[in-house]
């Protein structure tokens, strides 16, 4: 399976990566805020936000089965203040627009119980009442998916997690208070001590995860809570930090509200049979172990002073510039210089710091305030003003000083004005791959579809070839499921639905239907609500809803035996560019090959009747039961069909029994019997909701019946 983990929570994505490498996955992680562990093999590192506008560039690179989206979290926010939340707003919908035009199989948004904000009601199915600016951007990532999900047809899940904890969350808030602990003999707490927490592991996630991929269950509860079994208070925190950590103070300093809380589990336990298998104080001494074993090193105070004068690094020259020449006319007074060179020139040395540090402009201030510490120092020894203007010789120091300044100054600013340059060519050349990347993803795209076409032309007679022995089958039910399989794939649609008629029959019966619209689509149409469909059936045309007419699928072909229509193949939906003539001439190549597989299947079934039923019946043998049974279950695990099983509790005979139960059953049901010697009845498309008026129904004609399956 190839992963997507797109996002910037550091304490999910990296543990999260780790364990579906174990599956075997293929895993891609795009993020700048990661730093790639050298020990992590496998793993693909895309250093880009999903804001960014080459994020589709790495997303039309892969194939992917699942994506997992992780927006920026209460404690990711706490420990990384330079991370902006609003835009990964940006970044969701980019994903969810590519991942609806890219049918993604599974979309989580990872969530937080933050939304709750300071509600008691914590429920899946309550409404969430943020209260800070993160809270309401989750929420609103919320409302992005579950939009996506009605409108596009997206799957997607949303997983409200409290804080978690794991030996690989580097970043998450418990790791960052053991560190604290390591780093320093006096923790500061900013939260109340009776503040209710909820800690969960990172694996009990990749459990929910896996279980929502697994069970496939299509409901309308799409937000889903995780909870660990026990929560702890901050002063339990502080008591099991002290435990191991006597050595530090640990105080409460209730400035600030965390948010993220304990939530009730409902849809985890009962739709998804998730628990949680990890309990943070039965693990305590593994994680402090975990923790403590990374070395967490103390910043240098050199390391801060540079930290400081990087930040400051504008009103700081002027500082140093006075302070500058303030030392230099200290060393002048100390070493009783004047003007005349001795060991070395302070003033001079002074200059060319100045210059070369910080340019022409802080140069020429600084030659002039040596000049200032010269014409100080002439006038302190009581010499005469008129010998320094009239004499040139004197002129010489002041000429060396405003060279030195302006030269060093010059040669800086020579080297900044460089590098600004360099900088300069670098944007206008990253600029220009950008065009190169959009232009070679245009071409990409194009390329695909004229792939898409030849393959449609030159490989015409291979496909028909194909199809033809994909239909191969001398059972219509077979030949019914291969044909919506062959459809969806020719066609590329998954809004195909296929519909049985019979004679005198104004109501078409639903055999199968693509997964994505399968309860949605109804199970039997009444054909007189569409008049403009059932003149095209009486004429044998393919019907193009061209009007757009409410309530009418886009194209419907008819399939006929000999002059009668048996059935009819639904295109509900069609995107712009497969509503033209190329299309529809495909439906009706398509409509023909699968007519000629079910007029054979019906040729075979009549001239074999007497190997199919048992005597004077239409109550199947069990060998032909059997096999329509597993077509049946091979269409309902598919979610392209459904039915359910009834077995028939009667000693009558076959034929008086066939007589009562055709009474109460439609012409797409079955009835036969199996290896036991009972007589069943398989009722297609049929759900949970009705069996039991079924069964009544059959009661009445004196058939009593158990429901096995479905």
């Amino acid at each position: 399976m190839n992963i997507l983990i797109s996002g910037v929570s550091n304490s999910i994505a990296l543990p999260l990566a780790k364990r579906f490498l174990k599956d075997k996955d293929r895993v891609v992680i795009t993020s700048e805020c990661l730093e790639k562990p050298k020990d992590l093999e496998g793993v693909i590192w895309h250093s880009i936000y999903p804001w960014d506008d080459k994020y589709h560039i790495v997303l039309n690179s892969y194939k992917f089965d699942m994506i997992i989206y992780l927006p920026a979290r209460e404690e990711d926010l706490l420990t990384k203040s330079e991370i902006n939340p609003g835009q990964f707003l940006s970044g969701l919908l980019n994903t969810l627009k590519w991942s609806s035009e890219n049918k993604i199989r599974n979309f989580f948004y990872i969530s937080s119980t933050e939304v709750y904000g300071k509600g008691n009601q914590t429920s899946e199915i309550s409404q969430p009442q943020p209260e800070t600016i993160n809270g309401r951007i989750l929420l609103s990532g919320e409302e992005y998916c579950q939009y996506y999900r009605d409108a596009f047809d997206l799957n997607t899940t949303i997983i409200r997690i409290p804080n978690v904890y794991g030996n690989d969350s580097c970043n998450c808030l418990l790791n960052n208070f053991i560190k604290k602990c390591i780093a320093s003999k006096r923790v500061d707490i900013p939260y109340r001590e009776n503040k209710l927490l909820n800690f969960i592991h990172i694996l009990d996630i990749y459990d929910l995860i896996l279980n929502v991929i697994n069970e496939q269950i299509r409901s309308e509860q799409t937000v889903i809570n995780l909870s660990a079994d026990n929560s702890i208070t901050f002063s339990k925190l502080a008591e099991m930090l002290g435990y191991h950590f006597t050595q530090v103070k640990i105080n409460f300093e209730p400035l600030q509200e965390i948010y993220t809380q304990p939530a009730e589990v409902f849809a985890a336990k009962n739709f998804y049979h998730w628990i949680a298998m990890h309990d943070l104080q039965a693990e305590w001494e593994t994680i402090i172990n975990s923790v403590t074993s990374t070395p967490v090193l103390k910043k240098r105070r050199t390391t801060k002073i540079k930290e400081f004068f990087s930040k400051n690094r504008e009103p700081l020259k002027w500082i140093e510039l006075i302070l500058g020449a303030i030392l230099m006319q200290v060393f002048v007074e100390t070493t009783d210089t004047f003007v005349q060179f001795k060991l070395l020139d302070i003033r001079l040395l002074f200059i060319i710091l100045m210059g070369s540090i910080y340019g022409i402009k802080l140069g020429l201030l600084a030659s002039l305030l040596a000049s200032f510490s010269v014409l100080y120092s002439w006038n302190k020894l009581g010499l005469d003003w008129p010998l320094l203007i009239y004499n040139v010789e004197n002129w010489l120091l002041f000429t060396l000083y405003f060279v030195a300044g302006s030269i060093t100054g010059y040669v800086k600013d020579k080297k900044e004005n460089e590098i600004e340059f360099y900088k300069e060519e670098n944007r206008l050349i990253d600029k220009k791959y950008g065009f190169l990347y959009d232009v070679y993803d245009n071409i990409r795209t194009l390329k695909d579809q004229f792939r898409q076409q030849l393959l449609g032309y030159r490989d015409s007679f291979g496909r028909i070839y194909n199809i033809t022995r994909e239909l191969d089958t001398l059972r219509e039910e077979d030949v019914i499921y291969r044909a919506l399989l062959i459809l969806e794939d020719v066609l590329s649609n998954h809004t195909i639905a296929i519909y049985s008629l019979h004679q005198n029959n104004s109501f078409a019966r639903l055999e199968a239907s693509s997964q994505s619209i399968a309860g949605k689509t109804s199970k039997s149409l009444n054909l007189n609500n569409f008049p403009a469909l059932t003149a095209a059936i009486e004429k044998k045309l393919v019907f193009q809803n061209n009007e757009m007419l409410l309530d009418y699928p886009i194209y419907c072909a008819p399939v006929y035996n000999e002059d009668q229509a048996v059935a009819m193949i639904l295109v509900w939906e069609a995107s712009f560019e497969q509503i033209t003539l190329y299309y529809l001439n495909l439906l009706k190549v398509m409509s023909g090959l699968i007519q000629s597989a079910l007029v054979r299947a019906t040729i075979y079934l009549n001239a074999n009747i007497q190997n199919n039923y048992l005597p004077g019946t239409k109550i199947l043998t069990p060998e032909s039961f059997a096999e329509i049974l597993n077509i049946k279950y091979e269409m309902k695990k598919n979610k392209v069909s459904d039915f359910q099983l009834l077995r028939v509790n009667s000693n009558n005979k076959p034929v008086e029994l066939y007589e009562q139960i055709s009474k109460g059953i439609r012409n797409t049901d079955y009835v036969g019997m199996m290896k036991d010697n009972h007589v069943y009845i398989l009722l297609s498309q049929a759900d949970r909701l009705y069996i039991n008026k079924i069964i009544n129904r059959l009661e009445e004609f004196g058939v009593e019946c158990d429901r096995v399956f479905g």
